[in-house]
């Protein structure tokens, strides 16, 4: 038997013993803690949790989205994308859905391509102008990947085009200014293979039209020709006879064209 003196120091010793247990095993819990603390914050890819949450994805998603991706272009890339849109300027062309297709405007469309980009595709006899069916569904598909009916156009207001012998013929008009050109201020990637292009079209003159126009920015533009109208397109990027270019899916002047 323990004297009285033995028990009090082997119950010390026996609670020390349980209280270094004890702290052992709260250092135990308390570093685990802070070792899955820090594993979740790192987001190593031991936990459940995303390694970037949903909103931050979202909030770099909105950021690229809304760059400007004209002010990335070169000087070259800015002139090529303002000479296509010019295409649709200076041919008096500004409104275009493809859920909604006008033939009338489509043939007119490539008729005045043509007559200024590619003469000699146009057809002159008898106070009669005209353009081969062939030659209009080559340049419809080129910018808007459609194609028109061998058949007559009208407007529903007495005169259009009218189908005879595999060519579109109209009575012959007289002639009219085509030096308008565009410039493209605003391009974003709007999903899905699309891109929405803001752009301005301005009148350079009578004859004034020059190559130099589709180098201009904005503020020079507005400067040295006559602003007639804002316009909104959608686009998406094409390859057409082995060059990279656009096909138009949407066209709306955003206030009243010609």
């Amino acid at each position: 038997m323990l004297c009285t003196n033995c028990e009090k120091r082997h119950i010390r010793k026996g609670s020390k013993a349980k209280l270094v247990i004890i702290l052992l095993i709260a250092a135990i819990i308390a570093l685990s803690a802070t070792v899955i603390y820090l594993l979740k914050d790192k987001k190593s890819g031991l936990t459940d949790e995303p390694l970037i949450e949903q909103s931050e994805i979202e909030a770099v998603e909105e950021k690229i989205d809304s760059v400007n991706m004209i002010t990335a272009m070169s000087e070259g890339e800015r002139k090529a994308i303002n000479v296509f849109f010019s295409n649709f300027s200076e041919a008096h062309f500004a409104e275009y859905s493809n859920g909604s297709q006008d033939n009338f405007s489509l043939i007119s469309f490539a008729f005045t391509h043509n007559l200024i980009n590619n003469n000699k595709k146009t057809i002159w006899q008898d106070e009669k102008m005209g353009i081969s069916v062939t030659t209009v569904n080559q340049t419809l598909d080129r910018f808007f990947g459609v194609k028109v009916p061998p058949e007559t156009a009208d407007t529903g207001h007495g005169y259009g085009w009218t189908y005879e012998d595999g060519s579109f013929w109209m009575p012959a008009a007289s002639g009219e200014s085509y030096d308008y050109y565009s410039i493209v201020n605003d391009m974003h990637d709007v999903g899905n293979g699309l891109f929405e292009v803001s752009y301005d079209a301005f009148y350079a003159g009578y004859d004034e039209l020059s190559d130099e126009c589709y180098s201009y920015t904005i503020d020079e533009a507005r400067k040295n020709s006559e602003y007639i109208y804002s316009a909104t397109a959608i686009v998406k990027p094409k390859t057409y006879n082995g060059k990279k270019t656009y096909e138009i899916v949407e066209l709306t002047a955003n206030q009243e064209a010609f």
